[in-house]
């Protein structure tokens, strides 16, 4: 019986260019629908060894985007909070308090 050798089996990491030609999903919902039609098809065990190294690859890849992708909404989030949260100066808050609203009945016009 023959041993495998690397030449058999090319275990060597794929390029970068080799991912390109199969970019992320659009959304992130159907990003973790892809993965999660990954993990099933290597959790199945009927699959080349070729195969599950390409799965397995393209899972990590995809593993790595959904992880960029939570990162930034995380960072988009707590911007947005800070901007909502930050502290109130009471002379702000003062000085918005005594203008007039649109609509809003003033002295000038009882």
């Amino acid at each position: 019986m023959k041993a495998s050798t690397e030449s058999d089996l090319d275990l060597r990491p794929r390029s970068e260019e080799a991912g390109a030609s199969c970019p992320p999903p659009e959304s992130f919902e159907s990003l973790l629908d892809r993965l999660t039609q990954i993990v099933r098809e290597l959790e199945s065990g009927e699959i080349p060894l070729e195969r599950a190294l390409m799965l397995f690859e393209e899972g990590v890849r995809l593993a790595r985007e959904g992880k960029e992708r939570l990162d930034r909404a995380e960072a988009r989030i707590e911007e947005l909070l800070g901007q909502s949260l930050r502290p109130i100066n009471p002379g702000e808050l003062q000085s918005d308090l005594s203008r007039p609203t649109r609509g809003a009945p003033t002295a000038d016009r009882e």
